[in-house]
C-alpha cells in the first residue's frame, strides 16, 4: 500500500492506476485497442503498404528485364484523442492517511482512495468505449468545444474523420438493400458478395461482424438463421445466451452491451443499434492501428528556482497518467489523471459500416 509520499511520484500512483480493472467489459476497448504505440506529441503518423493486385509481367526467354513499377505505401498523420481531469480528496482521508499512530486510520484512507481511484479510471474507459463506438460504426468522431464526445454533428467544432469512403456505409452500394431486420433477407447472400467486393478491392477478407447486442433478436427472427439453427443446435444456444458466435456463414459474431450517459444527459449504446461493422480480425495485418500519446507530469511538488529546473522535473508517460499534488488556499490534495489515445483505420478500404437494421 502507498503512503502520502507514494501519491505524489507519478509512476507509482499511475502504475496504481493503469492496474485497475473495469468494472464491467468494454468489448470495444478490449478486441481492438490492443498494444499500442508509443508516440510523442498529439499527432502520429501512419503508413500502410496496400495489397497489389496486378501480376508481375512475363517475358521471353534471351530479352531484356523489364523495369516493374512498385505502388508507394500510403501516409497520414492523425490526432489523438485526450482526457483530463481531476479530483479533490478530503481533509479527512489526508488526516488519515498521515495519521502516524493508527493504522487503521490509514488503512481507512487508502481504502478510500482505492475506490476513488477505481472509479476515476472507470469514468476514463467509458470516455474510450464511447470514442471507439463511434470511430468503428460512424467512422466519424464530432467534439464539442470542451472535448466533449456528441451523438450527432449539431454544436460540434471537431470532427475527427476516420477516413470511410460513403460507398463502404449505407447499403454499401446496394449489397445491403434488404436490412437484417427483415426477417426474409438472405444474410448470408450478402456476405458473400461483400467478401468478393472486399477482394474486388483488393483489400483485406472481412471475418468479424460486430452489431449491438439488442440485434439479437433479428437474428434469431432470421429464416435462414433458424434454419442454420435447426442443424445446429448448440452453436444456436450460444445466441439465444448473447455469447460471441463463431463462424457464422464464415463470419465471427460478436454482440457488443453497455450504455454510457451522452451530453445531453439521456443513455446512448456504445454500439450504434443500426449499423453494423464488418472488418478484418482486429490483430490482422495493419488495418487498424491504436496508440499511446505522450504526456509530461511532474516528479515533485517542490518549488523550483529557474525554467531549467522545472524541466527536469517534468517525466514523460504514454497512455494513460496519473499524478497528485498539494494546494495551499486551501490545503487540499489534489489528484489529476487522464489519457491521451488514438484508433485510426490505416487502410479505410477494409472496413465496412453498413445500416442494418431499421
Amino acid at each position: 500500500m502507498y503512503t502520502i509520499m507514494d501519491l505524489l511520484k507519478p509512476q507509482v500512483l499511475t502504475t496504481s492506476y493503469s492496474r485497475r480493472k473495469a468494472l464491467r467489459p468494454l468489448m470495444l476497448t478490449s478486441d481492438f485497442y490492443k498494444t499500442p504505440e508509443n508516440v510523442d506529441g498529439n499527432e502520429a503518423t501512419l503508413f500502410f503498404d496496400p495489397e497489389e493486385q496486378t501480376p508481375a509481367p512475363g517475358n521471353v526467354p534471351g530479352s531484356s528485364a523489364r523495369i516493374l513499377e512498385l505502388g508507394d505505401a500510403t501516409e497520414k498523420r492523425i490526432g489523438l484523442f485526450y482526457a483530463f481531469n481531476k479530483i479533490i480528496l478530503k481533509d479527512d482521508i489526508m488526516h488519515a492517511l498521515r495519521e502516524p499512530e493508527s493504522s487503521s486510520l490509514q488503512q481507512m484512507a487508502r481504502t478510500e482512495i482505492d475506490r476513488q481511484l477505481s472509479r476515476f479510471r472507470w469514468r476514463h474507459q467509458i470516455n474510450k468505449e464511447q470514442t471507439f463506438g463511434k470511430i468503428l460504426f460512424d467512422g466519424k468522431v464530432y467534439l464539442d468545444n470542451q472535448g466533449r464526445v456528441l451523438e450527432s454533428s449539431s454544436g460540434a467544432v471537431i470532427t475527427a474523420d476516420m477516413g470511410v469512403a460513403a460507398g463502404h456505409q449505407g447499403d454499401v452500394g446496394g449489397i445491403f438493400a434488404a436490412l437484417w431486420s427483415t426477417p426474409a433477407t438472405s444474410i448470408q447472400d450478402q456476405l458473400e458478395r461483400l467478401k468478393n467486393k472486399a477482394s474486388e478491392d483488393g483489400v483485406e477478407e472481412p471475418t468479424e461482424i460486430y452489431v449491438d447486442a439488442v440485434n439479437k433478436r433479428h437474428l434469431r427472427a432470421n429464416t435462414e438463421f433458424k434454419a442454420w439453427a435447426q442443424a445446429h443446435q448448440e452453436l444456436s444456444r450460444e445466441v439465444l445466451r448473447g455469447s460471441m458466435l463463431p463462424d457464422l456463414w464464415g463470419f465471427n459474431w460478436h454482440f457488443i452491451g453497455g450504455h454510457y450517459v451522452n451530453t445531453s444527459g439521456t443513455k446512448s449504446p456504445f454500439a450504434s443499434t443500426t449499423k453494423g461493422l464488418i472488418c478484418p480480425a482486429p490483430a490482422a495485418s495493419g488495418w487498424i492501428r491504436a496508440t499511446a500519446g505522450s504526456n509530461h507530469v511532474p516528479t515533485s511538488i517542490e518549488i523550483k528556482t529557474d525554467a531549467l529546473a522545472l524541466l527536469s522535473n517534468l517525466t514523460t508517460l504514454y497512455g494513460e497518467f496519473a499524478y497528485a499534488s498539494l494546494s495551499h488556499d486551501p490545503v487540499a490534495l489534489n489528484m489529476f489523471m487522464g489519457d491521451k489515445y488514438g484508433l485510426h483505420f490505416a487502410d479505410p478500404g477494409a472496413v465496412w459500416q453498413p445500416t442494418l437494421f431499421a
